[in-house]
């Protein structure tokens, strides 16, 4: 126990921590000018077991409720009792030392201590429509901390608080999930500035401000999701709560968690069928969410099928211009997209944006929107001149309509001078990607994921520019930004390793590229599979390296491979293969094997006649490969 609670303040509300700290503390440890814990009988005392991170400007009384609650849930565990590292009690109160620690106290030492104590208990206290905890930089600092060492973090709300909670859920629930996913230690508050700029600079060394700020709304969703399945157990008929539950089960993004959610959307899909039929408006609803929910999950069929029912019902139900039928036209179309049937999803996507135009008018963000997606189609199937005015629409639409730093504006500045580049105008391209990216850092931060993808672009641009040396930091930049933020195989990292490996290619630096080139196969290979074409593509790009630097053995080795692999999935004649077999005849020739490389380049150069015309550039290269080696042995074409 914490002995007993102080009495309530002057105006008759709680002390809060900070109150304590000051009325009774400070008197207590006034002589010694020490910590408290010196002052208490050696049988109370012992190495901490569990750090306890809140906020001081709250009731001491809820503190101390909630770590009585908190012990007695870990009293069966005597393996391990719980000792409390409570910072009003163990740390000193009289001494500004702690205003002066060094840099390597806040970037290691403090998560060394953090990961020896072993638990941390986070108490969240209700306040002024929030969580007090989450306004404060220290225990923001504190919540990162134990993620970054591994520990079992807990949240807790005061037990006084607990049956308002749960009904908060029920009426409140997004507001209750504003609060937490606001937090921001850009605007959290310290009692002192010294502590708060020294937060700061240890979060930018270490992990960055956007995975700090990941991993503590990670923490949070964690707790809140635990709160709305104990809520659920209580109320399982209520429908609200679960699907809240659902709904922030979606947005983790984990595995486990959309496995959860799907499992309770299927028993709810089951129950109202069974009680209300299929085409009841809040069944399609059920339907719709499934739907979606699969198609993250890359379900594409039966996701495909959902929305097919989905949309039949809204159909029938609503009309065929309701703006939740166009929805699920529109979300169709993306699922047919996504599954590579263009032609299929084309027309969807005209139609959602025929009805949309109709319902809202043309400059409707809803209209942009649908605008933007059939844009980007079309940019798919090579419409190019199309795509580009619609893209162009829904860039100019955004600007007026949410002006230009909104994130859906910066994303259609992006798409644009993506599509720009493709269609080779690329001194068009480079200002929009610039702004592109400015306003990213400015909006998201220098480290989102988002800025690193657009940083990735515009070096790229920058190598396609002939501007190497410019390109070479910005590549550099976006694959440590990755490997920072996602980890070293995650997919857009291996992106950025591709792209930075090419460019030292491009650069001459042959030793710094083959490494990266290899790292990036394996991870293709492990994440992919050893026969997806972007696999087989980055063992070409490998082997052209190996090729520069006189490996040429494991160079044709990579080739052969290339090749094999796009045989078994593509045509013969398909220009990818024939591109793959021109590479090996020519590599063969650059071996001295001239019986090994003639039908390889013959056969190359007949089926590009065949395909592309005799004056196609890539027929024309092709004959003047053949050709050259015809000539070096005394032959002609």
């Amino acid at each position: 126990g914490l002995g007993p609670r102080p009495p309530p303040g002057a105006g008759g509300e709680p002390l809060s921590t900070e109150d304590v700290c000051h009325e009774i503390v400070l008197d207590r440890t006034r002589a010694q000018k020490g910590a408290l814990l010196a002052q208490l009988p050696s049988a109370r005392v012992g190495v901490a077991t569990v750090y306890v991170s809140h906020a001081w400007r709250c009731a001491f009384d809820e503190l101390v409720s909630t770590l009585e609650e908190h012990h007695a849930s870990l009293s069966s565990d005597t393996d391990h009792p719980a000792i409390y590292w409570l910072d009003i009690v163990c740390v000193g109160q009289w001494s500004d030392a702690l205003d002066h620690r060094q840099f390597e106290w806040w970037t290691s030492s403090f998560a060394s201590a953090i990961k020896q104590i072993g638990r941390t208990v986070l108490v969240l206290s209700p306040k002024g429509g929030g969580f007090a905890a989450m306004t404060r930089a220290w225990c923001l600092f504190e919540i990162n901390a134990a993620v970054a060492a591994g520990v079992d973090l807990r949240a807790a709300v005061p037990p006084e608080h607990a049956e308002a909670l749960e009904q908060a859920l029920v009426d409140d629930f997004d507001g209750v999930r504003r609060a937490l996913d606001a937090v921001s230690l850009r605007r959290a508050h310290a009692s002192s500035q010294a502590d708060l700029d020294a937060i700061m600079s240890a979060v930018q060394a270490t992990c960055g401000m956007h995975e700090f700020e990941t991993r503590v709304i990670a923490v949070l969703r964690e707790w809140l999701a635990a709160a709305l399945r104990s809520a659920l157990a209580s109320r399982p008929e209520n429908t609200e709560l679960r699907a809240h539950l659902v709904a922030l089960l979606k947005a983790g993004g984990g595995k486990a968690w959309r496995t959860e959610a799907e499992g309770l959307l299927r028993e709810e899909l089951e129950a109202h069928e069974q009680r209300l039929g299929v085409e009841n408006m809040e069944n399609l609803g059920v339907m719709k969410r499934l739907g979606a929910l699969l198609a993250e999950q890359g379900k594409l069929d039966e996701a495909e099928a959902l929305c097919r029912r989905a949309l039949h019902g809204h159909e029938t139900v609503l009309g065929a211009d309701d703006p939740s039928t166009l929805g699920l036209v529109s979300s169709l179309g993306g699922l047919l997209s996504e599954q590579g049937r263009l032609g299929e999803a084309e027309p969807l996507y005209r139609r959602a944006l025929e009805g949309r135009e109709r319902q809202h008018g043309a400059e409707h963000t809803d209209t942009l929107i649908v605008a933007s997606n059939l844009g980007m189609l079309l940019w798919d199937m090579s419409k190019l001149d199309e795509a580009e005015l619609l893209l162009r629409r829904a860039l100019h639409g955004f600007e007026h309509q949410l002006g230009v730093t909104h994130a859906s504006t910066l994303t259609s500045t992006n798409n644009l001078g993506m599509l720009l580049w493709d269609r080779g105008e690329r001194a068009d391209a480079e200002p929009l990607l610039r702004r592109a990216l400015e306003g990213r850092e400015t909006e998201l931060g220098m480290s989102h994921p988002n800025t690193l993808a657009t940083v990735g672009n515009v070096g790229m641009l920058l190598k396609d520019l002939g501007r190497l040396d410019e390109a070479e930091p910005l590549l550099r930049r976006a694959l440590h930004g990755h490997e920072h933020q996602l980890g070293a195989e995650h997919a857009d990292t291996l992106t950025s390793v591709v792209n930075l490996g090419i460019l030292l290619w491009d650069m001459g630096k042959l030793e710094e590229a083959e490494p990266l080139l290899r790292r990036a196969l394996r991870g293709s290979e492990q994440q992919l599979g050893a026969d997806h074409l972007e696999t087989l593509a980055l063992a070409g790009t490998l082997s052209a390296v190996l090729q520069a630097r006189g490996a040429l053995g494991e160079a044709e080795a990579l080739l052969r491979r290339e090749l094999d692999g796009k045989l078994r999935q593509l045509s013969a004649e398909d220009p990818s293969t024939l591109a793959s077999v021109s590479d090996l005849g020519m590599l063969l020739w650059a071996r001295g094997d001239i019986d090994g490389a003639t039908p390889l380049l013959r056969r190359a150069l007949d089926a590009r006649e065949r395909r592309l015309g005799r004056e196609h550039p890539d027929t024309l290269a092709s004959a003047g490969h053949l050709g050259s080696l015809l000539k070096s042995t005394g032959k002609q074409l």
